[in-house]
């Protein structure tokens, strides 16, 4: 999706929202939480062109093992960070600290295994 779509959608959704968030205050987050579906829905495009282009690198460490890891990073980085900010946007921001947490953890035990290949490979040097 491009960048100016993205904006613009995203506005849209800010603009409708703040108009309902002085009758009901719900209705402006649940607008808030439909805009944010519709950019993620949106940003699979980019995600798939993103797989693809891994896929298409002749290492196949690049394109096996570690594209997937760096994809499935990616992705928990972007849902942390979407449902952080809707339970932000709520007002709950325990609750979106605890989301982050998690999903910094989460990264962390993906990236262990890459970490120790990266770690043997440079000991093997030395």
């Amino acid at each position: 999706m491009e960048l100016l779509r993205v904006a613009a959608i995203g506005l849209t959704g800010v603009l409708i929202a703040l108009q309902f968030k002085s009758q009901k205050s719900e209705y402006g987050l649940y607008i808030g939480i439909a805009t944010g579906m519709i950019l993620l829905c949106g940003s699979m495009d980019e995600m798939q062109s993103i797989i693809s282009l891994l896929s298409g690198f002749d290492t196949p460490m690049i394109a096996g093992t570690l594209g997937r890891t760096l994809m499935k990073i990616v992705l928990l980085t972007y849902i942390a960070e979407f449902a952080a900010g809707i339970c932000r946007d709520a007002g709950y921001q325990s609750i979106s600290g605890q989301i982050e947490v998690f999903g910094k953890l989460s990264i962390l035990i993906l990236s262990l295994p890459a970490l120790r290949t990266l770690l043997s490979s440079l000991y093997s040097f030395l």
